[in-house]
């Protein structure tokens, strides 16, 4: 359930159809915790720290797809769903 929805991508759109695939997957993934200025995330952020440029790209991935700056709220990584979730692949 924890996974990114698969889907077929069109090479003439993929740039397109991927920031919107990423959008969506964070703003479904990511909880505010407001009250103890907390930000829960996806664990694929934590196994691919480097990937997103370690707890700093992490910050900035949020606030480029969730238009919200984040920096002053600690990171807490959401334990990975292993169930299977066939509604989350899409054509």
């Amino acid at each position: 359930k924890s996974c990114p929805p698969i889907a077929f991508y069109d090479p003439t759109k993929i740039d397109d159809q991927l920031e919107r695939a990423t959008k969506l997957f964070l703003t479904l993934e990511t909880d505010v915790d407001e009250t103890n200025k907390v930000v829960h995330v996806t664990q694929l952020m934590e196994w691919f720290a480097e990937d997103f440029g370690d707890e700093e790209g992490v910050y900035n991935t949020l606030e480029k797809y969730l238009g919200q700056d984040y920096s002053t709220y600690a990171i807490s990584y959401k334990p990975f769903d292993w169930t299977q979730n066939l509604a989350n692949f899409s054509e």
